[in-house]
């Protein structure tokens, strides 16, 4: 994995981390941090969208597997910790339904969360019971889109999976499901995926013993931080497209220690477990009178916490105990 996107991994987490902290606990403006903190840090999500799209053509072509076994792997990486964190909401909010705002409980949107499949909240909206599942259902989408392009034309992948990704984005106004899917951040995986093509067939991308291209990431992250309204794709899209495009040509020219870059280890952990910590905290102002400033601090440092040991004793021994458990009965490694 290269140790830029990697650091980049754990950076898209750690500002929706800091997305939902604020608009949890709406802290009073702090020089103008609190109202782009509430507005625009959800373009980790963006990120992470480009960085899928990236990693998903380059896995598929570096370790070539058979579609099938490709799809299994994904579900591997995803699901377990997602149910476990989805079962922890549902057990919050049936025993407290004040303390998650944000999500309701009821049977059939439950059971549609853990396959992946949009429904109506009982809280509003079309998202699963663990609100930032909903990015999920994108990667699921985008991962069975995908692997089917690979069985139709593995040549022309990154062109037929753009199209029926795009016509997700088209078809707005025919059902709630196809409405959630709608959104234009699902053709950011394209985005992704033209940067695995670039990193693989051409020299565009190749380290040139230049560094200066790191700069440019400064004034990235700050029109993504404007106060622009222009479609995400745009606005947060593109952006990332060009941060993780700089990352990949200067990755042989810097040295980010290890202890560094294993941080994006942590960031699918801190990316599912943040919202049940945030809950946990709102249970806390119900009894305690605390400060909001240090509510939103003390809920930060608990979600990095949580997420190591997280990914130490649960995500890394649940894939492994499912990938045995599938390999015995699919007779796959």
């Amino acid at each position: 994995m290269y140790n830029g996107i990697q650091v980049l991994r754990f950076f898209a987490a750690f500002v929706v981390l800091i997305y939902h902290s604020f608009r949890t606990f709406n802290p009073g403006e702090l020089y103008g941090f609190t109202k782009i903190a509430t507005n625009n840090f959800s373009f980790g999500v963006d990120i992470f969208f480009v960085i899928s799209g990236f990693v998903i053509y380059i896995s598929f072509h570096k370790r070539p597997k058979k579609p099938f076994h490709f799809l299994i792997d994904r579900v591997i990486r995803i699901a377990p910790l997602y149910w476990v964190f989805t079962f922890i909401v549902a057990f919050m909010t049936l025993a407290d339904p004040s303390i998650t705002p944000s999500t309701g409980f009821e049977i059939h949107n439950f059971a549609n969360s853990l396959f992946f499949i949009p429904s109506p909240n009982p809280a509003g909206g079309v998202m699963p019971i663990l609100p930032v599942g909903w990015t999920l259902n994108y990667e699921v989408v985008f991962y069975s889109v995908f692997i089917a392009c690979t069985i139709v034309n593995r040549k022309l992948i990154i062109l037929n999976t753009s199209i029926i990704l795009g016509f997700f984005c088209l078809v707005s106004h025919v059902g709630y499901a196809y409405e959630f899917y709608s959104l234009p951040n699902m053709l950011e995986f394209s985005l992704g995926m033209i940067l695995g093509f670039l990193t693989l067939n051409t020299r565009i991308l190749a380290y040139n013993g230049e560094k200066w291209p790191l700069l440019i990431i400064i004034p990235v992250i700050c029109f993504m931080c404007s106060p622009l309204e222009l479609n995400n794709f745009i606005i947060y899209g593109i952006p990332s497209f060009i941060m993780i495009a700089i990352l990949i040509k200067v990755e042989k020219g810097i040295r980010i220690p290890k202890r560094i870059s294993a941080l994006g280890d942590y960031s699918y952990s801190l990316y599912l477990c943040h919202k049940p910590v945030l809950y946990f905290m709102v249970y806390l102002t119900h009894t305690y009178a605390l400060d909001i400033n240090i509510l939103i601090l003390i809920s930060i440092i608990s979600s990095i916490i949580l997420s190591i040991l997280t990914y130490n004793y649960i995500d890394k021994p649940l894939r492994i105990a499912f990938k045995n458990l599938i390999s015995k009965r699919f007779h796959y490694i």
